[in-house]
């Protein structure tokens, strides 16, 4: 009686000891969980979402890439110093710019604009005789419209978007046909909003002048459009290229400016305009875009429409595809991911493997 008293007495003892250590261990299961949950919550994952990303963390982004302002040049008149001089100064810089061709004196320098648009830069009307809208009738507006885009499109092989009216002077007339021939222009734009302001480059202009213009633009997120004709005496009031140079160094190495052709900057605020939301799905992210004019873009040739969509994240936590994904980038605790709506409006997203 005595050993099973014994053994009886063990077995409480070991029964015991089993218990509490299922306890502790349950305990430390419980300390380490709610550890894990604090630490991921800290980082911006909720880890009971199906969905890793959140609707109200997502939205269209008002300039290409997540810039805070656009800006684009233009260059009238046609002139040999646009392909001799600034062009080749943009280039540097990688940017692109748009130049405005009278196209009566075209044929005098099909190379050099060959050379402007085999380097990305945009060709615009500026008409065929640069005449003064006034005295012209309305066949003859039309002719100014419809010869100078054919004259561009035979001769340098690109079908231009933008007209830039002769002393930037419009009228009805203008106005009435101008949407037959060209999806812009410089100064009558339906599709552009307030937030472009156009300013005139005079040879007056130093860098201190550029980045007053540009600190009241870049204060609304606005678009800029700098209108010149040349440089260094080139061209009516020709600025000086030593003062442009250094403020195109300020815009790359010390702003977060979209610098671009203005076609290209039109395009996205036509379309930016349109796109009113953005659906998040389970692992897809869908760019609501039914109200785009995509046939409005047909005749030009056109092959990339960009938008960049902004996501916030805490952390670069996800994995981000599709065809029609441009460039994409996290920084700031931000996604930018612009895609060509050209390609489809939907992209996809799955959580990394860490």
């Amino acid at each position: 009686m005595k050993i099973a008293n014994i053994n009886l007495h063990s077995f409480r003892i070991h029964l015991q000891f089993d218990t509490l250590m299922k306890i502790k261990i349950s305990q430390i299961f419980l300390f380490f969980s709610t550890l894990l949950l604090l630490y991921n919550s800290c980082r911006g994952i909720d880890l009971n979402s199906e969905n890793q990303l959140h609707q109200d963390n997502i939205h269209i982004s008002k300039w290409y890439r997540g810039a805070s302002s656009a800006m684009a040049f233009m260059w009238d008149d046609t002139n040999a110093n646009h392909y001799t001089s600034v062009g080749p100064l943009f280039d540097s810089f990688g940017y692109h710019t748009s130049f405005g061709v009278i196209t009566i004196s075209l044929n005098d320098h099909i190379n050099g604009y060959k050379s402007l648009v085999a380097n990305g830069h945009e060709i615009c009307s500026h008409s065929v005789t640069h005449t003064n809208p006034s005295s012209l009738t309305q066949e003859q507006i039309i002719r100014e419209l419809k010869d100078s885009k054919e004259s561009i499109s035979n001769s340098l092989g690109v079908f231009p978007t933008t007209f830039i009216h002769p002393f930037d002077i419009t009228n009805n007339i203008y106005n009435k046909f101008l949407g037959d021939y060209y999806l812009y222009s410089r100064i009558y734009n339906q599709y552009q909003d307030s937030t472009n302001s156009v300013v005139a480059m005079l040879s007056s202009f130093d860098y201190d002048y550029f980045v007053s213009t540009y600190n009241l633009g870049v204060k609304a997120h606005n678009w800029i459009t700098y209108a010149g004709h040349g440089l260094d005496g080139q061209g009516w009031e020709a600025i000086k290229s030593s003062e442009l140079n250094k403020f195109l160094h300020f815009l790359k190495f010390n702003t977060n400016t979209w610098v671009d052709t203005y076609s290209r900057i039109a395009i996205y605020n036509e379309v930016r305009l349109k796109v009113k939301s953005v659906e998040i799905g389970k692992n897809f992210i869908k760019v609501s875009d039914a109200a785009v004019n995509y046939s409005r873009f047909v005749p030009f040739k056109i092959s990339e429409i960009p938008i960049t969509i902004e996501i916030e994240s805490n952390e670069d936590l996800f994995d981000i595809s599709g065809d029609n994904i441009i460039e994409k980038s996290y920084n700031n605790k931000t996604y930018f991911i612009t895609i060509n709506l050209l390609k489809g409006n939907t992209f996809y997203y799955t959580r990394k493997i860490i």
